[in-house]
């Protein structure tokens, strides 16, 4: 393959592949930006330069194969100030940053075949650190995907300092929501509604939650029709804020798989949906911080298979804690049976817990039998994307 470089009377600066047919644009300011896309072909890559590029807006341009718009300078990523695609196709966002000054820092419209990838994503007005108040922040979502949108990919990024870092609603169909972060939210995290084929893995929910004293708060809301979808190895470990873990109400629900997603909570409500069929609860450890009071547990609709999951209640005697292939875990009597140590290194930790305190007792049945343990063993091991580890930490998203 042989590459080559030419200068155009823009300074816009092109590498061509005379295999794919493709071009490479460097771009270095919104004029340029706006130019390239214009004449952008399928399979082009735009890479932005180190600049503040203001609000973008793309509308009625359809490719038959993505372009992309990436940040030349990863550790220096390009800055939008909103980013809208409407009635488009083929087009994806990777490596930039979004400061919001509206409803939403990325929205997604009317379109298909968008991929949003690695951002970072916060609103303009922004938590204080050290005094936080659900009231200053104003950005609505960091992410908002809706009006019959298809084919949609949600992956990758850090979104805080917003109400919900994504919002899933009307009609949108095949969309998949993997390995993004959110933290420093004044709501839930991730919400959906009118949602068709979705696929949401690998999420990490927040610890930072700053909501009205009254709000309901959930990791993740079905709050409208969801069908023929998977939640799996999403994570989810309280901070400063209890909330219901994965919670689908209000709706009928339809062919929804929860599998191997790591809840940990004072609410009672960890896995719960409403009203529906054809759903699944498998392989899930949902727990309930110790000392606090009730249970925390999984309910499902009457026909439901519930397997293999662990659960948390204070109150059940001996002989109840092992419900067919599910437990029934306890906090309150280190010598019963079912207690947190039997089956986790640390579970007992409290708020602000993570990932290493639930290392599995070795030869439990958290170790391999019962409960989020292939999640869990690979977010030990480090062979899948990690909050702590892989995406920024939160610092590289506040302004200087």
């Amino acid at each position: 393959m042989t590459w080559f470089k030419f200068i155009l009377p823009a300074l816009i600066y092109i590498s061509v592949s005379h295999c794919a047919h493709a071009a490479t644009i460097l771009v270095r300011n919104a004029g340029e930006l706006s130019a390239a896309l214009s004449s952008a072909s399928a399979g082009d890559t735009i890479r932005l330069a180190p600049s503040n590029y203001g609000a973008l807006s793309v509308n009625n341009r359809v490719f038959t194969n993505y372009v992309t718009l990436e940040s030349s300078n990863k550790s220096n990523p390009a800055v939008f100030s909103h980013i809208e695609i409407e009635a488009s196709n083929y087009l994806r966002i990777d490596t930039v940053k979004v400061v919001a000054e509206s409803r939403e820092g990325v929205g997604v419209f009317a379109s298909s075949n968008v991929q949003i990838r690695n951002a970072w994503i916060h609103g303009k007005n922004q938590f204080n650190r050290q005094a936080p108040v659900y009231t200053q922040v104003s950005t609505l979502y960091g992410i908002n995907v809706g009006d019959g949108s298809s084919n949609v990919i949600i992956e990758g990024n850090s979104v805080s300092d917003v109400q919900s870092s994504a919002y899933v609603f009307f009609g949108v169909s095949e969309i998949t929501v993997d390995a993004n972060r959110c933290d420093w939210v004044a709501s839930d995290c991730f919400k959906f509604g009118g949602v068709d084929q979705a696929i949401v893995t690998n999420n990490f929910g927040a610890q930072h939650i700053y909501a009205s004293p009254s709000a309901h708060v959930d990791f993740m809301q079905g709050q409208g029709e969801v069908t023929n979808s998977v939640f799996r190895g999403n994570v989810a470990l309280m901070g400063n804020r209890s909330f219901q873990g994965l919670f689908f109400d209000d709706a009928e629900f339809e062919n929804l798989l929860f599998e191997d997603n790591l809840i940990y909570t004072a609410h009672n409500r960890g896995i719960s949906v409403s009203s529906g069929r054809g759903i699944i609860a498998r392989y899930n450890t949902v727990l309930r911080l110790a000392g606090s009071q009730k249970a925390t547990f999984i309910a499902l609709p009457s026909g439901s298979v519930k397997e293999f999951n662990f659960e948390a209640n204070n109150t059940f005697s001996d002989d109840e804690r092992f419900p067919g292939s599910n437990i029934v875990a306890q906090w309150d009597k280190p010598q019963a049976a079912a207690h947190y140590t039997r089956y986790y290194q640390n579970a007992m930790h409290g708020a602000f817990a993570q990932i290493a305190d639930f290392t599995p007792v070795a030869g439990s049945a958290a170790d391999g039998q019962v409960g989020a343990f292939r999640r869990i063993r690979a977010l030990l091991q480090g062979g899948e994307r990690r909050a702590d580890t892989v995406l920024p930490p939160f610092s590289l998203l506040l302004d200087d």
